[in-house]
């Protein structure tokens, strides 16, 4: 049994749990925040891979569903974990650092989200963190061809985050697969 003063992260480490929420993309993107605001005008430090750009202070993930919620499901792990299925259509890492202690999810323009909790892990400020993703093309497709209520939108669109402490490596694609992704390393 964990000690009760634990923060929440050490919490889901411990029980092998996985933060799981609903996130607002805008317009097609959502954001993992580290030390800061992500800077539209700034150079990435890694880009091309169609799913995620690292800026310094914040990833940005791309999505298919515009002004939609995704459902976002995060893991803070000890180590490296297996690929995930097939049925996650784009898997791509990449090495971040936070020197400051957080590390939370959210919209673009809204900010980390109240209710996301620090992913951070104490006395770490190297990672790797892995986005996989699916349902891309569904989501993507309804934002050209469904309904403009909010009420009707259905979820269609799901990101896995997985976070481990990692000394810093060459950004790695590991399946590039969906056609979202696709039209984002292309430019269509």
């Amino acid at each position: 049994m964990p000690p009760h003063d634990l923060p929440i992260t050490a919490v889901l480490r411990y029980y092998g749990l996985m933060h799981e929420e609903l996130v607002f993309t805008q317009p097609a993107q959502f954001v993992l925040y580290g030390d800061g605001l992500p800077d539209p005008g700034e150079v990435p430090v890694v880009a091309g891979n169609g799913l995620v750009e690292v800026r310094r202070g914040a990833v940005m993930i791309f999505t298919g569903a515009q002004y939609k919620q995704v459902h976002v499901s995060v893991e803070t792990l000890d180590e490296a974990p297996a690929l995930p299925g097939s049925d996650w259509t784009e898997v791509v890492e990449v090495s971040f650092t936070v020197r400051n202690g957080v590390l939370r999810i959210g919209g673009v323009d809204l900010g980390p989200k109240g209710s996301s909790p620090n992913f951070a892990i104490s006395d770490v400020d190297e990672y790797r963190v892995r986005f996989s993703a699916r349902g891309r093309d569904d989501a993507w497709n309804y934002a050209e061809h469904g309904s403009e209520d909010e009420e009707e939108s259905p979820i269609l669109e799901y990101h896995l985050i997985e976070i481990w402490p990692a000394p810093p490596a060459p950004p790695q694609a590991l399946r590039l697969t969906d056609r979202t992704g696709t039209s984002y390393r292309t430019g269509g």
